[in-house]
């Protein structure tokens, strides 16, 4: 991304669910977080949960492990 977001610490967590939206701050990135294969799920370094998807998540599979998405501000 560039530049970060701000974000408030105390939004931080290690945890997520298929579909989850996240700012991840160490890596300054913005995930889409669907393929968990544990029953807990775990980001070491943290992320800030920002949406979720709610559609059938099966379209993420096909695609690659990096790709480039585009997010503008809704007016």
């Amino acid at each position: 991304m560039d530049g970060s977001l701000n974000y408030d610490e105390a939004d931080a967590q290690t945890t997520f669910e298929n579909g989850d939206l996240a700012y991840w701050f160490s890596g300054n990135g913005f995930c889409i977080l669907y393929n968990n294969q544990v029953d807990e799920p775990e980001i070491e370094s943290g992320i800030i949960v920002l949406g979720r998807v709610t559609s059938d998540l099966s379209v993420f599979y096909e695609m690659g492990d990096y790709i480039e998405v585009t997010i503008d501000l809704a007016e």
